[in-house]
């Protein structure tokens, strides 16, 4: 007759999400294998923390001396002097190394990532034994320039007075042990506080991958449910009805007495059963059995349909509202029990309208929740009852 182009209704979110389960279950399966795999391929991390102590107690003095040795730690000459050492680094350090002075401390830590733990591990303990090797050996030198210097200036003169010499002697070691505390004090120690006995995984390891892929699965999966919205969906139990439709009386052909009684409280003398998208056989038996329990109740019963859709003549005679409130003095009988197919002119000559009780028969994972949701919209002022039946 006519398309439909109106919003039937806003389903509930809740229950378009527990109608898709198999749909929410592949979207975390496949969330969570796309994560498991993305993740935990960057390798390891190994730490080694270095101490130092500063030339003074001043702050500015330490902080510039944790970032200088931060920045020495990734500096080529030091990996260079790791690689090539005996210390076990490896080859290729550049872009794998990061030192951070961790502020307000003496502490300088190390980080490495490598391919494997023991590898990360063994890298960056070299870098920070280098590290403590160059600076013991600075010192050293250093040492060695001035006692090299004192011996040059010792050996290039001597004086003739025997007392003279050996107070020019004595002044000049003085002045070598002065220097030599000077250089030490002011180059200060560098050990290793803390060596790298164990590596992790480089950021996020694949169980975490796993989970994080898992919660964006159902969360893209439930966007995918609200988006399809009905579309799709079969009423397949009165559990996903109850959740889809909360606001709707849900009902099955086993319940047909107390339909019957249902209708006879009602006092209305016009029952619809409205026959949904593959239903039409259950929609018939439905309305034999609430039939036969109002005639158990006293009551006369004209039982007709299904009306199907090019049954005109039908329709007109028998469910217009003037006969339908005369059925005794038209037809002779209490009540009628008109069975009419969603769609047809028998049910639109009933649409709309609260003089009759509506059973919306739909049948289970056949019929559409996109057409019920339709039929109930159309008998909404009959406060119709959804018969969910096999």
């Amino acid at each position: 007759m006519r398309a439909d182009t109106i919003e039937v209704r806003q389903l509930p979110p809740v229950g378009l999400l527990l109608a898709r389960p198999l749909l929410l279950l592949i979207c975390a399966i496949i969330g969570a294998g796309i994560g498991f795999v993305a993740t935990g391929n960057g390798g390891y991390t190994a730490q080694a923390v270095l101490e130092f102590t500063p030339p003074g107690t001043d702050s500015l003095l330490v902080k510039q001396t944790g970032q200088t040795l931060a920045r020495n730690a990734v500096a080529n000459d030091v990996l260079q002097a790791a690689q090539v050492g005996e210390l076990g680094a490896s080859d290729n350090l550049s872009g794998r190394v990061t030192a951070e002075w961790q502020t307000d401390t003496k502490l300088v830590a190390v980080t490495v990532t490598a391919e494997n733990k023991d590898a990360a591990i063994a890298d960056v303990n070299a870098i920070a034994q280098t590290m403590v090797q160059m600076s013991e050996s600075s010192i050293s030198s250093r040492l060695g320039q001035a006692r090299d210097q004192s011996n040059e200036v010792l050996n290039s003169e001597q004086l003739d007075s025997t007392d003279a010499e050996t107070a020019r002697k004595t002044q000049l070691g003085s002045s070598l042990g002065s220097r030599q505390d000077a250089i030490a004090s002011q180059s200060g120690e560098l050990t290793v506080a803390d060596a790298a006995t164990e590596a992790s995984v480089a950021g996020l390891s694949k169980p975490v991958g796993a989970v994080i892929g898992l919660v964006a699965g159902l969360l893209l999966g439930g966007l995918i449910c609200l988006l399809l919205g009905a579309r799709g969906l079969r009423a397949r139990s009165a559990r996903e009805l109850r959740h889809l439709v909360p606001d709707a009386e849900l009902s099955s052909p086993a319940q047909a007495a107390q339909l019957a009684g249902q209708i006879i409280e009602s006092g209305r003398n016009s029952v619809a059963v409205v026959i949904t998208k593959h239903a039409d056989g259950q929609a018939a038996a439905l309305a034999g059995d609430v039939a036969d329990f109002l005639r158990a109740h006293g009551k006369t019963v004209a039982q007709v349909g299904p009306i199907t859709k090019g049954d005109r003549k039908s329709a007109l005679s028998l469910l217009r509202r003037d006969v339908r409130g005369d059925l005794e003095g038209r037809v002779g009988y209490d009540m009628l029990v008109a069975v009419v197919a969603e769609g047809s002119e028998a049910s639109a000559l009933l649409e709309g309208q609260s003089n009759l009780f509506a059973l919306i028969v739909l049948r289970r994972r056949r019929t559409p929740i996109s057409a019920a949701l339709r039929v109930m919209k159309s008998y909404e002022h009959a406060e119709p009852v959804l018969v969910l039946a096999r």
